[in-house]
């Protein structure tokens, strides 16, 4: 048992990094969401995949998707921000999703959601192994993704920006 884990703890803690870029196509994964509602309404599940939204044949298309990775210390204050662009980007074909990421318990991070009372889906990233792809280091991170599925933008807004700098993000990639 001691070699399993000490073995588990080696590839966890060495992940191959991916290096992610405008331009490149974006990382699909598939995670549970948080606040389940919201993703129900989104892809009629609880769990979330970028190709229901994104990429050669999603079922559910959209212009564009921000995914914006978390965790509870960094980023949590622009949840609200993220709320007004997705009602201000909705009928546009946008759509944001936050990456939770962190071992925290699912209770803990369900009153997280409530509290900010957030309407888009929350997702759960519990092992990092997203984040690991994507190459995420520092939170909060938002990653823009078109309705290629291509990254279009990357970038770490200060709090007080958020909502200004993905906007103008969002109308680039509406506007190709």
């Amino acid at each position: 048992m001691l070699f399993f884990l000490f073995f588990s703890r080696l590839v966890l803690a060495a992940p191959a990094p991916l290096s992610v870029s405008p331009g490149a196509p974006a990382l699909v994964f598939d995670l549970a969401a948080v606040n389940v509602a919201s993703a129900q309404k989104l892809v009629n599940k609880s769990r979330v995949s970028l190709t229901d939204l994104t990429g050669v044949l999603p079922s559910h298309p959209k212009q564009a998707v921000v995914l914006y990775f978390f965790d509870m210390s960094h980023g949590r204050s622009s949840l609200k921000a993220l709320g007004k662009l997705q009602q201000r980007y909705k009928n546009k074909g946008v759509q944001i999703l936050g990456i939770f990421t962190g071992t925290q318990d699912l209770a803990t991070i369900s009153t997280v959601v409530q509290q900010e009372n957030v309407r888009f889906p929350v997702l759960h990233d519990a092992h990092r192994v997203v984040t690991s792809r994507y190459g995420i280091t520092e939170y909060p991170m938002t990653v823009v993704v078109d309705g290629k599925g291509h990254i279009f933008a990357i970038g770490q807004p200060p709090d007080s920006e958020v909502e200004v700098e993905i906007a103008a993000e969002l109308d680039g990639v509406l506007a190709d």
